[in-house]
């Protein structure tokens, strides 16, 4: 049996479109010239084509780059010129934000929790961190207290490493250094990691992936567990300031209704929508693909396009996954969902999501 349990939310992706730039070339370019163009993931892409755009006035565009590209030929129409958009994702950011309690010390298949979860995240040669440091802008925050502020202490008691690419030996050392302690100040540890987020000036969408094994409690009452409010109120916060969170229950000592709630709270679910997903892993297996699942779901393979394209033009238009042609209409090919979005389906969104890719769109037709 799965020993994770998820709540659909009405589609296969995590997240929502994640917005790319869209770029038009109208110069000729050197293949592989100085410079390339960052892909926003760690590596450069370099176009080898020569192409022309199809309007004056594009913009390039990558993660905040802008370059003129008005030096179109005036009145070039005839024959129907060739529009050759390059779209790359934008790096994305997101903190792992792990209890730190001391009920992290207890059995989870053989060893402790805390065991399992530092072994999950850091193993070098599997873990999550290593794998997604370079394409990603990941940071960690662990939180615990003890007995709250009731005892005049510090609550939360936050141990952080700031988002940034390549940060996995940061991360390694802290996360190896560290130990349980006591309480699960949830809320107020997610309140300060959303606005620390958000006040960074980086571009891309933010992510918290919250990993917790217990109800949360609060900084003035560590004892009992009521702080489940002040968590969902949290959520919502970030969520309004942009900021999506996922929580992951390791183990099951976190009930069905609080990570329903936190979900729906961490990914804006309104009233009469379906449910959000959340996660409960019951084994290391089951703890690293639900990390996997939420990490890959940030490179969405939903692709806003800026120059519309109406259905009918669709036909002529080929899309290059990683330089391999993918098919309209095609089970692991592409659609066009709107004007203003292209979606990659099946094989063509895995290559997106598995790692680093460069997505090209070519169209032999009168745009808009």
């Amino acid at each position: 049996m799965d020993s994770t349990r998820a709540r659909p939310s009405g589609r296969w992706l995590l997240l929502p479109g994640l917005a790319l730039p869209l770029i038009a070339w109208a110069t000729t370019l050197p293949a592989c010239a100085e410079p390339c163009i960052d892909d926003g993931l760690g590596q450069q892409y370099c176009p080898e084509a020569e192409t022309e755009a199809a309007t004056a006035g594009d913009t390039l565009a990558g993660d905040g780059d802008t370059a003129d590209t008005t030096n179109n030929e005036a009145g070039d129409t005839e024959g129907c010129p060739l529009l050759d958009l390059i779209l790359i994702p934008k790096t994305p950011t997101m903190v792992l934000l792990v209890d730190q309690s001391g009920s992290m010390t207890e059995d989870f298949g053989g060893d402790t929790r805390w065991n399992v979860i530092t072994d999950v995240l850091i193993d070098p040669d599997a873990g999550i961190v290593p794998q997604f440091a370079a394409s990603i802008r990941l940071g960690l925050t662990l939180y615990t207290s003890v007995d709250g502020n009731t005892m005049g202490g510090v609550c939360p008691m936050l141990i952080e490493v700031d988002p940034a690419l390549d940060n996995f030996p940061t991360i390694e050392s802290t996360l190896s250094m560290a130990a349980p302690a006591q309480d699960t100040p949830t809320g107020e540890s997610l309140d300060v990691v959303w606005q620390k987020l958000d006040a960074l000036d980086v571009p891309g969408r933010k992510y918290i992936v919250l990993a917790t094994d217990g109800e949360p409690d609060t900084c003035d009452e560590p004892n009992p567990s009521n702080g489940q409010p002040e968590a969902v109120a949290a959520a919502e916060g970030a969520f309004s300031a942009g900021i999506e969170t996922f929580i992951i229950s390791v183990g099951d000592d976190v009930s069905d209704a609080h990570l329903q709630d936190m979900a729906n709270a961490g990914q804006g679910v309104q009233p009469g929508d379906p449910d959000a997903t959340f996660y409960q892993a019951l084994d290391q297996a089951a703890l690293v693909g639900a990390f996997e699942e939420i990490i890959a779901g940030v490179r969405s393979c939903q692709l806003d396009l800026m120059t519309p394209l109406a259905p009918e033009d669709a036909a002529s238009c080929t899309v290059e996954v990683n330089g391999e042609p993918v098919a309209l209409g095609d089970p692991d090919g592409w659609q066009l969902n709107n004007p203003n979005e292209v979606e990659l389906l099946g094989g063509a969104c895995d290559a997106l999501q598995t790692g680093t890719s460069s997505i090209e769109m070519a169209c032999s037709c009168d745009l808009p």
